[in-house]
Formats: C-alpha cells, sequence, structure tokens
C-alpha cells in the first residue's frame, strides 16, 4: 500500500524539512535504540571498561562488563590485552615451572583458546549491526521525453526514502544478538575449563610416568644386587641354577617395563606441548610433586556452584532466552513495515510567459506500508519458535541432570582416590617395606628362599605404584570437579551490577 500527496511549493518544503527531521532521528533510534529498553541496560560500558581482580599480574584476555539488570539485552564489549602474537613477559616457562605455571601458560597462548576469544568478539558486534535500521534509498529518475504540464517540461525526478521497521523488530533482533554473544562467551569458558582439565590429568598422568620410572629404577637395582648375591651363593654351591635364572627373568622383565615406560616420554611431553600451544620437540622436565589439597567440600555447595557457574548450563540458558525472544519476534511478523520518503521532479519554465507558478518544482511525500497478508506463514513462525523454546528447555533439563551426575560420580572418584592414597602411605607401604627388609636379609642369610623375596620385592612395588596412581587420580578428579562447578586458575569476569 502506498500513498502519493502533491502539495504546494511552500507546504512541500515545510514537509521536507520534517521528513529530514524524522530520518535524522530515526538513524538516531537505530544507534541508540537501546534507550527505550530498561535504563540498566542502555548503560553500555565502554570498550576499555573492566573489572580489575586482585593479584593479576597479567590479562590473558581483557575483562568484560556486563550489565545483566535488563530483560532485554545484555552488552558484551570486549577488546584484547594485547594484539595476536605480540610477546608478553611469560612466553616463556620458568626451569622449575609448577602445575599453576602450566595451567597459567596454557590459558594465555593456546592457539584455539584464542581463536574462541575472537569468535566471541565478533559475535559481539552483532548487536550493534542487527540495532540499525536499514540503509535509506535515494532514486533518480530521468524522462526520456520530457512531459510538458502548465508550470513547464518535467525532465528529472529526484528522490530519497527510508524504510522504517515496526519498532520491536529492530530491539528484539538486537536482543537474539546479545544472547548468541553470551552463548559464544560460554562456550569460550567451556573449552577453557576443558583445556585446563586435560592439562591437569596430562600432568598427572606425566607425574605417574617419572614416578613410575623412579620406583622401578630403584627395584631394578635391588634386585640387580640381589642377583650378584644369588650367583656368589650358586658359585659356593648354597644356590640353586633354575633360582638365579628366575631372578634374571625378574631382572628382564622390570628392564623391559622400564624401557616402555622411558620411551613414552617423549609422546606424552608432546601431548602436554600441544596444551601449551608449543613445539613437540621440547622436553619437559619431570614433575617433582603434585598439589595434594585436600577438598574440603559440601556437596550441596557444589551443585549450586554447578547450577549457577558451569558454562554449559548458563550457555543453555542463554540459549533459552533466545529461543523465548525468538518468539517474540514471531510475533512481531504481524505487524506491518512502513516506508516515508520525498520525491521533487525537476521543472523547467513554461513556454507561456507569464504562466503561475512558472517553473516551481513539486513536492511529492510518500509513504508505503507493507500489508502482513499471509497469516499461516507467521502462524507457522510462530509455531517453530515455540517448538524451538521448548527444545532448549528440555536440553536444558536433561543437561542439568547430566552434569549433576557426572560431578556425583566426581566426587566419588575424588573421595575414594584420597582413601587409597592415606592407606597405601600410611599402612600398606610401610609394612610391605618392612616385610622386604626382612625377607631380604633372610635370604641373605639363607633362610628363605628366592620365591618369597620376589613375591616380597612385587608387593612393595606394587603398592608404591598404587600410592602415586592414588595421588595421580585424586589430581584428576579435583580437576573434573572443577571443571564441572566452572573453576578456573583464572577466574572469568563476573557481571557488575551497579
Amino acid at each position: 500500500m502506498s500513498a502519493k500527496i502533491f502539495c504546494s511549493p511552500l507546504l512541500a518544503r515545510r514537509v521536507c524539512l520534517q521528513v529530514a527531521a524524522a530520518f535524522v532521528g530515526s538513524v538516531g533510534l537505530a544507534a541508540g535504540c537501546r534507550s527505550a529498553l530498561p535504563p540498566s541496560a542502555s548503560r553500555l560500558p565502554s570498550p576499555s571498561s573492566s573489572v580489575s581482580r586482585a593479584g593479576d599480574t597479567e590479562k590473558p584476555f581483557a575483562p568484560v562488563r556486563f550489565d545483566a539488570r535488563g530483560d532485554e539485552a545484555l552488552a558484551v564489549r570486549v577488546r584484547s590485552a594485547a594484539p595476536v602474537g605480540a610477546k608478553t613477559e611469560s612466553s616463556q616457562l620458568p626451569a622449575n615451572a609448577t602445575l599453576d605455571d602450566y595451567r597459567s601458560f596454557a590459558a594465555l597462548h593456546h592457539q584455539g583458546l584464542k581463536a574462541l576469544y575472537h569468535e566471541w568478539q565478533a559475535s559481539a558486534e552483532r548487536g550493534t549491526q542487527r540495532r540499525v535500521l536499514p540503509e535509506p534509498n535515494l532514486t533518480y529518475s530521468n524522462y526520456i521525453e520530457s512531459v510538458e504540464t502548465r508550470t513547464g517540461p518535467q525532465e528529472n525526478a529526484y528522490g530519497i526514502s527510508q524504510r522504517l521497521p515496526w519498532i520491536g523488530k529492530i530491539l528484539l533482533d538486537g536482543s537474539i544478538a546479545d544472547r548468541e554473544a553470551q552463548v559464544a562467551y560460554q562456550r569460550f569458558l567451556a573449552v577453557r575449563l576443558a583445556l585446563d582439565y586435560r592439562l591437569r590429568t596430562s600432568f598427572a598422568e606425566y607425574y605417574y610416568l617419572g614416578k613410575s620410572i623412579e620406583v622401578t629404577e630403584e627395584s631394578v637395582e635391588l634386585l640387580t644386587q640381589l642377583e650378584r648375591v644369588a650367583r656368589e651363593r650358586l658359585a659356593a654351591g648354597a644356590q640353586s641354577h633354575p633360582d638365579v635364572v628366575r631372578l634374571q627373568i625378574e631382572i628382564g622383565r622390570l628392564e623391559d617395563d622400564l624401557e616402555s615406560a622411558r620411551d613414552l616420554r617423549r609422546p606424552m611431553s608432546a601431548q602436554l606441548n600441544s596444551l601449551l600451544s608449543r613445539r613437540g620437540g621440547e622436553e619437559i622436565a619431570w614433575p617433582e610433586s603434585l598439589p595434594d589439597d585436600g577438598l574440603a567440600f559440601d556437596p550441596k555447595q557444589l551443585l549450586e556452584e554447578l547450577e549457577s557457574d558451569n558454562p554449559e548450563l548458563v550457555a543453555l540458558q542463554h540459549e533459552v532466552d533466545r529461543a523465548l525472544l525468538g518468539k517474540k519476534r514471531a510475533f512481531q511478523e504481524y505487524f506491518p513495515d512502513v516506508s516515508v520518503g520525498v520525491q521533487t521532479i525537476d521543472t523547467g519554465s513554461a513556454r507561456v510567459p507569464g504562466s503561475p507558478d512558472s517553473g516551481d518544482d513539486p513536492w511529492i511525500v510518500t509513504f508505503n506500508v507493507e500489508v502482513p497478508l499471509w497469516y499461516y506463514k507467521y502462524r507457522a513462525g510462530e509455531r517453530e519458535a515455540a517448538e524451538r523454546l521448548l527444545a532448549k528447555k528440555l536440553q536444558q533439563s536433561d543437561k542439568r541432570h547430566t552434569l549433576r551426575a557426572a560431578l556425583e560420580l566426581a566426587l566419588h572418584h575424588y573421595r575414594r582416590a584420597g582413601r587409597r592414597m592415606t592407606r597405601y602411605r600410611d599402612e600398606l607401604i610401610p609394612k610391605a617395606a618392612d616385610s622386604l627388609s626382612t625377607t631380604e636379609a633372610a635370604f641373605r642369610a639363607g633362610s628363605a628362599d628366592f620365591l618369597a623375596l620376589i613375591d616380597a620385592e612385587r608387593v612393595l612395588l606394587e603398592f608404591q605404584l598404587e600410592a602415586e596412581r592414588a595421588l595421580a587420580d585424586r589430581l584428576c578428579a579435583r580437576a573434573n570437579i572443577d571443571r564441572l562447578i566452572g573453576r578456573s586458575i583464572i577466574p572469568p569476569p563476573k557481571e557488575v551490577k551497579s
């Protein structure tokens, strides 16, 4: 539907000025349409705004300031702390790097994480783009044959028009873009937590490999000494040859395990270096110890942290909000978009001298309305949005149940590893060491057979490895718990409510 109004030159100029003012106001509305939102949502932070955290000596990614009180929009403004590829003070790990050093280094330098960060930055710019009105249209018409009128010949026509979508459509499109940016941010946090989890578990396995090599070397050294004793006793006729052969077989088995473990160091170093985005050829020093920090946890509190801080759940909540906004946006299709414009026709002087209004250019104000005629199309869009909203809610509920079960299992593994570590270190290993010492003394004195000595040595080796395995398993379980409840070596920026 369109309407054209012809008017006198004086009135036309007045209308032209009003239309031009309307264009300026429309552009201002498009650039700052957040003013129609709640006051809290219209206070956007500047790109340089940040949340300071005490103790941070280096910012891997610029903090983000969130204003989360508005239901219709959440401003996400980010900036890099340094250009991609820029040198930082922590570009190299210290020689005696701890696990926390590795975790911070990975969060700062992992290339895949940087890529996701910039993907998030890109998505944060969509809201501004979607809050802008469509581009205005300029039209020019040339009459191939001039139209002769009373006031003179008409040869050219000029016009400008602006399409004005329904105000709710612009606001909702911007709010939907903000929700999409929030989802991208939570995905970035989820990947950062997953990277931290993989690094800690790989570090724990690397530590266990080093300790297993160390314990196996001690066992091989002990059995080698006993083999010399057995050969001396064999030469003296006090030891049978099969016993010496069994001892040599046991030493050979342990040496084979030791060689395999040493050969495994290189691929495990390469795996750790890949998580640090370093060259795989750089060998990582053996960790001297693992953090043995006991976790005094309250299951109820951890479940609350899971609900509030797990990035997957938070992202799904934003997706639910986005689907709800999409349902509202689908309803807006019932409302028409309008276009307003103004045209003028270049008119020459009349052929008849003294004609009234000779050479006056006529002005035309246009008003177009898009008629929302296809009702069934808009109704189908509403049904689609409603189904998508229901699907997101069900996904959120399913993910919540899955993560709760995963947290319970991780807590079980943490408690079990702690019990095993305490039992082996405080009870079983001291007893096995006393048994081996007693059996070794008896063997040297000739009162104990060879099988008892090998059995005692195997038990001590197994208990020592189990103690180290329990320590590594406990760290892996703790890393999994931190991943589920959203804890990171570098805390994510929090919402600022002012």
